[in-house]
């Protein structure tokens, strides 16, 4: 359960790729909670809210490549992109995330609310922003796809794949395959099924 009226400092939010030290702190006058993220302040209701507000963070945090980039012009302004948000969310999916998520998969079985809270506030923000990008790659005829929901969700459930290792507790293996050469490779798989002709004929002449 939640550790309601304490100090609450999990250690699936410090993170050094965003500089973040979050604790939330309990007044002894009132019921409030404040934030604290490197040099400003947040006051929140209750731990609730500073759940989702932590889900929020990840959220931009991971999906801030699909916004903030060059305009899409060919493929490999498309590869770029998707490499560089898939070497984020892989991370974080694998170091920063894992802890809480089992703590939401407990917690959310008891307060059905707030899981759905943390979900608009996290998973669903980072698939639409995916979705939004590779309409617009689609759109200016880059990209071949019937329907952008179904293809984010799909390169999101790749994503997600050492997420789902840890979470089924399966032991770390020695690999020679590094997890960037793994993002990379599976962007390069995606790609390969939703190219559009045009885009394809173009690789093929470089």
């Amino acid at each position: 359960m939640l550790n309601r009226g304490r100090t609450f400092a999990p250690t699936s939010c410090r993170r050094s790729a965003g500089s973040w030290l979050i604790r939330a702190i309990r007044s002894p006058a009132s019921t409030a909670f404040f934030i604290v993220a490197d040099t400003h302040k947040k006051i929140f209701q209750g731990i609730d809210d500073l759940v989702v507000a932590i889900s929020e963070h990840e959220a931009l945090f991971i999906s801030q490549s699909l916004v903030r980039r060059a305009r899409l012009n060919t493929l490999d302004d498309v590869r770029d992109t998707l490499v560089a948000f898939g070497l984020v969310a892989s991370r974080e999916y694998s170091t920063t995330l894992v802890g809480f998520i089992r703590m939401m998969m407990a917690e959310g079985a008891r307060n059905p609310s707030l899981k759905k809270r943390v979900y608009e506030a996290g998973s669903e923000i980072v698939t639409r922003r995916l979705r939004e990008f590779l309409s617009e790659a689609n759109e200016k005829g880059i990209l071949s796809i019937s329907d952008a929901q179904v293809c984010a969700e799909q390169l999101m459930g790749l994503l997600r794949e050492p997420l789902y290792q840890a979470l089924m507790l399966n032991p770390v293996t020695s690999q020679k395959v590094t997890a960037a050469d793994r993002v990379k490779a599976g962007i390069e798989r995606f790609l390969h099924g939703c190219a559009s002709a045009r885009s394809a004929r173009y690789e093929r002449t470089i």
